[in-house]
């Protein structure tokens, strides 16, 4: 058996997931398990969902993954599109020109420019149209791998059992119980792990409506 029909094999035996944070990562994963028929609970730390209020700049090789995931069209709807890049003076001399590549596709431009709320708020709205499960102010306490699946110990005392768990959060006191299963993994036959991280940054928040707050 070749590797990719190994990993076609272990994914077919992933029925439910968890995924530790409620960022792009984990937002983008929550889509695609579901988008696959997979059970999924999402878990975020903060009782609100908040994410920081800037912009960021994307390519067409993000719009292809939005359109594996079905939500292109309200991505690029809460866009501001551009096709080339400008290196300029402070007096406004054009130094260089960087033309864009249309990768997605001839209908699609080559770049845009999206508030991270915004961008939120069409992930948020897709993982709860597709019925996973969101709860706020929550996250692992512990976690150990028995047989083929993981035992969830929460922070709430709540236990669960999981295929699969997925670390998307990048804040230090809910990774470290994911981080410790990631690299056990490494060291235990079956074992299956996978960790998306990004750095918190101390910036004033938005705020994501439409998410069920742990405890209310």
């Amino acid at each position: 058996m070749n590797n990719k029909n190994k990993s076609e094999t272990s994914m077919n035996a992933v029925k439910k997931v968890l995924i530790v944070g409620g960022g792009i990562g984990g937002l983008c994963a929550a889509i695609a398990l579901r988008r696959q028929g997979i059970e999924v609970d999402l878990v975020e730390l903060k009782t609100q969902w908040t994410v920081y209020g800037v912009g960021i700049i994307q390519q067409s090789n993000v719009f292809r993954e939005m359109a594996k995931s079905g939500v292109l069209d309200g991505y690029l709807d809460a866009a501001c599109a551009f096709e080339d890049v400008t290196i300029n003076t402070t007096a406004g001399e054009r130094l260089a020109r960087i033309p864009g590549q249309r990768l997605a596709g001839p209908e699609y431009p080559a770049n845009v420019g999206i508030s991270r709320l915004a961008l939120h708020q069409v992930l948020s709205e897709t993982v709860a149209a597709l019925g996973v499960s969101v709860r706020l102010g929550l996250s692992v306490e512990s976690l150990e791998q028995v047989g083929e699946g993981v035992d969830v110990l929460f922070t709430d005392t709540r236990r669960g059992r999981y295929d699969l768990v997925v670390g998307a959060d990048g804040l230090p006191h809910a990774r470290l119980a994911v981080r410790r299963a990631v690299l056990a993994a490494f060291h235990r036959p079956g074992g299956v792990a996978l960790q998306l991280s990004t750095r918190r940054r101390n910036r004033s928040s938005g705020h994501l409506p439409g998410s069920r707050r742990h405890g209310h």
